[in-house]
């Protein structure tokens, strides 16, 4: 397109930005007579979210408006892979700023936007840091009307680099096409949408982020599944590049002229008073269906000000309140304007329940953002007695990070939480105060930092971190050095005095007795173990006023019972002189109730805890008599809603915060190849259902899996060359660990009613068979699928029952060691099996098993050398590898050991085959004992979890408040 052209075009679009949607037909066709291709180049322009940057930009060569962003000439095409990370889905649109596409980002299994940068701003470095700078800032905005950009990243190729920025992907509509279709509306029906976009840019100011170019086609209307519309607000910051062009002439202004205020025409600074300005703009458009100047008009400050006509003008009913703020914003000095974005909600009296709009659903014509996004209008609700309620409940954080285990400090000014928010897949430590609603990143290590605790007065953070093999470590909420408190504990807590912490050391697995409980001095010093004689003691959370601890666990394990049949909630006293069994678990389970791991908190008379019922986990409390610790009564549902709510914490003044957690566990397939080869997984199982514990057939064939949730689970068979799915053994009990002999012609699984187990063998189209009553845990067959190998986890040993007599007999045991995980190769005739270690530690051992012997041979191989978390070994089908998960790189990833049978040994250092080093989306997502890892000739079988999870705040209003600490 040639200058001359570009001029008009550039004149004809600055025009009719100044129209409403409505009166541009009519201008083009009087301005542009039949000349149909400069119509479509202005409208095009027009709808894009990008055009406002097209008055600084330079004529495209080459290209006119019938051509632009056809394929020939686009910058990436559909499955090109973008920065080692980004694969190209589709093309979505072109604008002033270059391209937009939407992409899955590989590394985090979701699919994001990708805005490409014009190659002439990439060749100006300074401009470049700038922006650089602009989006660093954007990062810290975590809401759910603001569309997150995720970074700005460099594509390499031979003849150039490509800039571009990765964002949500947005699935909806503009504010601007909307309001095109509906014209003036309502107060009542702006206001939803209005109240969204607010505490969007709200958001934003917080964090020093000024939008710049604020208008109705940079607001986003997302349909919501419950019928309500979400309003996100988009490209903040990306009018900075249009201001920063060596080449827009002295004198003129970038940005869209009629929603511009008066200091951005005069080129002074920009403030928040510049975009109260904008949306008062739009305000006024959206309330009377009029420009609130002549549109006719080229007309800039001055002129504006005698033009300017009160909404009621044209909207004679509109509330004063309305008209009073929205003229207000149009005020010509800054100052005159509402002092902040807050101060403008409430001289427009919109109240948060008005937060989910309901707009028709139209033909989406845009896809522009995450369509997983969390639900704003998401209810959770008290549904107990009457008078309880939750008021103000709104989501704290985006669901597009993993958000979870806030912690508040007593007075409810103070949150911590971990978070992925800084570098998505890596778990930090975050805090925030809420009056200002601004978070702080606390810690920056590339280990996982997790289950924060903050100290009563707020000053410190305990927490969870995976460096260095694992720990308890404290900071400064203000800042300093993170000292480590305690090696090798888990989920720490602050005493009510701020003075000791108490925490706990062993496997998540809750079906090994591995668990110990521990005080130590925050000040640092040596732990004291709590409750030494429990074989299993674990999540201690402290009372009120800091002389007992609660602790879930077991004190003495009758022979032949299960460690979950034994568990209950204990209370102890800090010198250990008294311990009092709650009865609790008990309880809960005779109300068809499945806790959900730990306690949230004790407060006065009671304790709040995260249970499944019928649904997802609801936050539950149960009260227990100060005189002898048992429960009191039946437990109370206090939430309600359609996201499991879990971890909650409370606060003197009645602020309530907790995870809002959407998961999934499904199975993947990974093709063997040699090392160092990448490996794309493919989906073997993708419902709404958990599928756990998988097992493939040696030939590949067959696939075997539990599914459901816990506690309800049944035996799944899947044909993997048909795709077809039958049920072997359904959920009247818990079936669970399903293991499928060489070729599949069998299954062996456990099924658990929670008072006894037994191990069962089936066979597809036939009924279950019990094999062994009092059994658990099949882990392999051994002897051409005449035996089966399992561990027994009260004894710690790996025993084998042989199917024609029913006879068991042990293969391997020694003092002191905890074995399981045991599988065997007929090829080498050698058994692969774990031990656990003090500290949640397992090491791999080898050990040769003749085909027709009872016992292993008492020579055991180290596969690993304990020092780290090594698990789940298996035997390729040639017995030549032995592949296995460990956390060695601080994450639970797949790695393999070559073995030499002749030399009895492994030949050459471990190599990693798989890396699962994101936080959203990884096997350690899982508990140990849902988690299955299975190789067949050409693929690794495993289950991964998929998490997502939004922190949730409000204000609890009980009919009696108690004080949690």
């Amino acid at each position: 397109m040639d200058r001359e052209r570009w001029s008009d075009v550039k004149e004809l679009y600055t025009e009719a930005s100044k129209l409403l949607p409505a009166e541009r037909d009519e201008f083009l066709r009087q301005r542009c007579g039949n000349n149909a291709e400069l119509i479509s180049e202005i409208e095009r322009l027009l709808s894009s979210p990008d055009g406002a940057t097209v008055v600084a930009t330079d004529p495209p060569t080459g290209e006119s408006g019938a051509n632009r962003g056809d394929s020939a000439t686009r910058a990436f095409a559909p499955n090109q892979i973008l920065a080692d990370r980004f694969r190209i889905l589709r093309f979505i649109d072109k604008g002033g700023m270059g391209e937009v596409y939407a992409a899955e980002d590989l590394q985090l299994g979701r699919q994001v936007a990708v805005k490409t940068i014009l190659p002439d701003f990439a060749v100006q470095p300074g401009i470049i840091e700038r922006f650089r700078r602009e989006i660093s800032l954007s990062l810290r905005i975590t809401h759910p009307n603001v569309c997150r950009v995720f970074d700005l990243e460099t594509h390499r190729t031979d003849s150039e680099d490509v800039l571009f920025l990765t964002m949500e992907l947005l699935e909806g509509e503009t504010l601007e096409s909307w309001m095109k279709r509906y014209g003036g509306v309502s107060t009542v029906t702006a206001a939803p949408i209005v109240y969204q976009i607010l505490k969007g840019l709200d958001a934003a100011h917080r964090v020093g982020v000024i939008h710049r170019d604020f208008k109705p086609s940079n607001v986003f209307l997302v349909p919501e599944p419950n019928g309500g519309t979400r309003a996100v607000v988009m490209d903040f910051g990306l009018a900075f590049f249009a201001n920063a062009r060596r080449d827009v002439p002295r004198g003129e202004v970038a940005g869209t002229p009629l929603y511009m205020a008066p200091e951005q025409w005069e080129g002074r600074l920009c403030s928040v008073a510049s975009d109260i300005y904008s949306v008062g703009v739009v305000l006024y458009e959206m309330i009377t269906g009029h420009a609130p100047f002549p549109v006719n008009s080229k007309s800039r400050v001055t002129e504006r000000k005698r033009a300017l006509l009160a909404p009621k003008h044209y909207r004679p009913g509109i509330a004063e309140h309305w008209e009073k703020a929205i003229l207000q914003c149009l005020s010509y000095e800054p100052a005159a304007r509402p002092s902040s974005v807050g101060a403008l909600i409430q001289a427009l009296r919109l109240e948060p329940a008005s937060a989910q709009a309901s707009v028709p659903a139209k033909r989406r014509i845009l896809a522009l953002v995450l369509a997983a996004i969390l639900v704003v209008g998401v209810s959770f609700w008290l549904r107990s007695r009457p008078g309880e309620r939750i008021e103000d409940l709104t989501p704290m954080t985006s669901e597009t990070d993993l958000s979870a285990d806030p912690s508040l400090s007593r007075d409810g000014k103070t949150i911590a939480y971990e978070s992925d928010r800084a570098e998505p897949g890596n778990q930090d430590v975050w805090i925030q105060q809420l009056a200002d609603g601004v978070p702080r990143r606390v810690t920056t290590n590339p280990a996982d930092d997790e289950a924060p605790n903050l100290s009563p007065d707020g000053s410190q953070v305990v927490f969870h971190s995976d460096r260095n093999g694992g720990g308890v470590y404290i900071a400064e909420t203000k800042g300093g050095p993170e000292r480590l408190l305690a090696p090798f504990g888990h989920r720490p807590k602050f005493s009510p005095d701020g003075k000791q912490v108490a925490f706990w050391t062993g496997e998540y697995d809750e079906s090994i007795p591995s668990g110990r409980i521990y005080v130590i001095a925050a000040s640092g010093d040596s732990p004291r173990r709590l409750a030494p004689d429990f074989i299993d003691a674990r999540y201690p959370i402290w009372s009120p006023d800091g002389h007992w601890i609660l602790l879930t666990g077991c004190r003495q394990l009758p022979v032949q019972v299960p460690l979950s049949a034994c568990q209950d909630w204990w209370v102890t006293s800090l010198d250990g002189a008294k311990v009092f069994k709650t009865g609790a678990i008990p309880l809960f389970r005779s109300e068809g109730l499945r806790v959900r791991y730990w306690p949230c908190g004790w407060f006065s008379q009671g304790v709040l805890f995260s249970a499944f019922s019928d649904g997802p986990a609801e936050i539950w409390r149960v009260l227990l008599s100060p005189h002898s610790w048992r429960v009191s009564g039946k437990p109370v549902q206090l939430t309600s809603g359609t996201l499991s709510a879990v971890d909650a914490t409370l606060a003197d003044n009645a602020t309530i915060a907790f995870g809002g957690l959407r998961g999934a566990a499904h199975i993947w397939a990974f093709p063997l190849l040699s090392q160092g080869r990448k490996k794309e997984g493919s989906k073997l199982t993708n419902g709404p259902d958990a599928d756990v514990d998988p097992s493939v057939s040696r030939d590949g064939r067959f696939l075997v899996f539990a599914r459901g949730e816990k506690h309800r689970r049944s035996i799944w068979f899947k044909d993997l060359t048909s795709g077809k799915e039958s049920e072997l053994a359904r959920p009247g009990m818990d079936n669970i660990h399903p293991v499928m002999s060489l070729y599949g012609e069998q299954v062996a699984f456990e099924a658990d009613d929670m008072r006894s187990k037994g191990l069962y063998t089936v066979a597809p189209g036939e009924k279950p068979t019990l094999v062994c009553s009092g059994c658990e845990d099949p882990t392999g067959w051994l002897q051409h699928d005449r035996a089966i190998l399992f561990t027994n986890a009260t004894t710690g040993r790996i025993q084998k029952v042989t199917l024609a007599s029913g006879r068991v007999s042990t293969v391997v045991a020694k003092d002191g060691a905890r074995a399981g995980d045991a599988t065997w190769s007929p090829e080498t005739e050698y058994l692969l099996f774990t031990v656990a270690g003090e500290q949640g530690n397992r090491q791999i051992f080898a050990a040769k098993l003749a085909q027709n012997d009872d016992a292993a041979e008492e020579e055991w191989i180290p596969i690993t050398n304990g020092s780290d978390r090594s698990d789940n070994p298996q035997w390729s089908p040639d017995g030549g590898t032995i592949y296995f998960v460990s956390n060695r790189d601080n994450f639970m990833c797949v790695w393999g050991e070559k073995f030499d049978a002749r030399h009895h040994r492994t030949a050459g250092p471990a190599f990693p085959v798989l890396h699962f080093h994101n936080s959203h989306s990884n096997p350690d997502l899982l508990i140990r004992s849902d988690f299955g890892l299975s190789v067949s000739k050409d693929a690794i079988v495993l289950n991964s979890g998929e998490a997502s999870e939004t922190i949730w705040r409000g204000v609890w209003k009980p009919a009696s408040l108690f004080s949690m600490r």
